[in-house]
Order: structure tokens, then C-alpha cells, then sequence
């Protein structure tokens, strides 16, 4: 648990003699004669106090550093979702027993909900895309490099990733995502996303996400 202390008062709790610890002590001083006590015993008492007052004081230090140390581990995260509507350009060639197709893919991406950070609500941005596929009986095998760049310009990048569906118009199916960093705002960013792709007539695909991010 961290504790939040104000400055001023922790210095008047060092130096202040009027605290509730020393107050029974002044009473006795102040009954004089009636109640007399060695002048060693008030010295011993007192440098208890003194001693528990540090005590006190030097507990109250570390743990502010300690939930600071926390703070700066615990580092930024987050989630957002985003929609993206691109084309694709791609080239087909049947090998062995096999279907592999590769090609560009590219169009715009927009940031539909977001809980903060680099990543804000309604921010278009555009995509650029390398799809590389491979299917096969066992099943298939694509991977999707992806840059997507914001309106300033900055840049962050993620793989895509899905072994489920197909290419085709009508097809699509889901993945997974992973978030690689970036430039500016995006740099030491990680993370993963489900996402769903759409394929469409003309080329068309549509792709949803919903990612959940980190920076230390």
C-alpha cells in the first residue's frame, strides 16, 4: 500500500516538541516538586521519542520510494479497437500440391475505441501490407506484416498471423496480431490483438481488431 504524506507535515512531526508523545512528560516536568523524576529517566524518555520519531519518519520515506519504484515498473498499457478497409493485389501460384499467394495490401485504418495513450479515438491513419500465405490439406499458413502510419506521420508496426479460413471472396476468418513498436509516441510499444478478416468482392477486405497494449 502506498502512503501519501505532505511534506510540510512530516517536518513539523520531526521538530515540533508539542506532539502527543512528549505531552505527558511536560505534565510531570510542570507538577515540579510534587512529582519529582530523575533528571536521566526524562533525558532516556526523550531520546526514545527522538528515536521513534526518525523510526517513523524513515519508514514513511522508503515507502514513497517504493511506490514510485512502482509506478516507473508497472510502466503504461491499454486497449483499443480499430476498423481497417483495404484492397489487395495479389499473385497466385499453385506448387506441389500447394496454393501460395503473396502481395501487397494496403488502405486505412481507423482507431474506433480506445482507453488512452498513443493510440486516440477516431485517428485515421493508412496501411501498408505484405500478405504472404500458404495453404495446403493440413491447413493454412499466413503471415501479414503491417505499417500503419498516422496523420503525423508516425508510424506502428504489427504482424498479423491466422492458420483459420481462407483468402477468398466470401472467406476471411480469425487471427491473432502482434504489436511491434513503432516511431515517436509508438517507440517500445508491444502488445497482441484477435482480429476477423473479411474478403469482398473487387478486391475488397475488411479487418477488425481489438488489441490491448504495453510500454515500459
Amino acid at each position: 500500500m502506498c502512503i501519501i504524506v505532505d511534506a510540510n507535515k512530516l517536518g513539523a512531526f520531526l521538530a515540533d516538541p508539542a506532539d502527543e508523545d512528549s505531552r505527558p512528560i511536560r505534565k510531570r516536568l510542570d507538577r515540579g516538586i510534587s512529582n519529582p523524576s530523575p533528571p536521566q529517566a526524562h533525558h532516556t524518555q526523550e531520546k526514545k521519542m527522538s528515536v521513534t520519531k526518525r523510526c517513523t519518519a524513515s519508514m514513511i520515506v522508503a515507502s514513497g520510494i517504493l511506490c514510485a519504484a512502482q509506478a516507473v515498473a508497472a510502466g503504461e498499457s491499454g486497449s483499443f479497437s480499430y476498423v481497417a478497409s483495404l484492397v489487395h493485389d495479389y499473385t497466385t501460384l499453385e506448387h506441389a500440391g500447394q496454393t501460395f499467394t503473396g502481395g501487397p495490401l494496403h488502405g486505412t485504418v481507423t482507431v474506433t475505441e480506445s482507453s488512452g495513450g498513443p493510440f486516440v479515438e477516431g485517428e485515421h491513419g493508412v496501411a501498408t501490407c505484405l500478405v504472404y500465405s500458404r495453404k495446403s490439406e493440413a491447413g493454412m499458413d499466413l503471415e501479414t506484416p503491417c505499417t500503419n502510419t498516422d496523420a503525423s506521420g508516425e508510424r506502428w508496426f504489427l504482424m498479423a498471423i491466422r492458420k483459420a479460413g481462407d483468402i477468398q471472396v466470401g472467406g476471411g476468418g480469425e487471427g491473432r496480431q502482434e504489436l511491434m513498436g513503432g516511431t515517436g509516441k509508438y517507440a517500445g510499444l508491444n502488445g497482441a490483438c484477435t482480429y476477423t478478416a473479411a474478403y469482398l468482392s473487387n478486391d475488397r477486405v475488411v479487418s477488425q481488431a481489438r488489441c490491448e497494449w504495453r510500454k515500459p
